[in-house]
């Protein structure tokens, strides 16, 4: 099967088009005076993987009530500046949700695994309903407690959060493994 075809030139087409979705991010929030009190709630960072925009809970201001995937308006509108600022770029978006380390009770049915998976779906269904294109999502997950911004402290609200990743097209390619057979000594 032949390698895809990246929708850019080069890498460094690619960056700038990452950063700008950054800047675009930055300026939609600096502009709406409603999206500029939840600044705090974005962390944006460049990875290996790709541009990682991160929408965490803070101890005053969280975006989903305890144990719910049903978003408070406030989740509803980064969502739909995101989504204003992604729909454009060609990469492909994995959408992550991550919860902070309070259990539910040992006999409960539903639990962080469910709760973590259901606000990422969530999340993904706003960014398409603004324009995201369906075909664009790789993978939406749940990570429940495993992956804690805070490992220090799991209750941290911080942890309470959802990752999407604009997946780099152009990767460092790893070192090949070596396949040939061992020569017997």
């Amino acid at each position: 099967m032949p390698p895809q075809q990246s929708s850019y030139k080069s890498k460094e087409e690619e960056e700038k088009a990452l950063k700008g979705v950054s800047d675009n991010i930055k300026k939609v929030m600096e502009q709406n005076p409603e999206l500029k009190k939840l600044g705090e709630h974005i962390h944006m960072q460049m990875t290996p993987e790709g541009l990682q925009i991160s929408i965490v809970d803070r101890i005053k201001t969280a975006m989903f009530p305890s144990g719910s995937s049903r978003m408070y308006k406030q989740m509803d509108d980064i969502l739909k500046a995101i989504a204003t600022a992604i729909k454009d770029v060609p990469n492909a978006i994995d959408i992550a949700g991550h919860t902070d380390g309070a259990q539910y009770s040992p006999n409960a049915v539903f639990g962080n695994w469910e709760l973590s998976t259901e606000r990422a779906n969530a999340s993904r269904r706003i960014l398409e309903q603004n324009k995201v294109d369906d075909k664009r999502f790789k993978s939406v997950i749940g990570k429940a407690d495993r992956d804690l911004l805070d490992k220090k402290y799991p209750t941290n609200p911080i942890n309470r959060r959802v990752t999407i990743t604009l997946l780099r097209e152009f990767k460092d390619a790893p070192a090949a493994p070596n396949l040939a057979p061992q020569k017997k000594v």
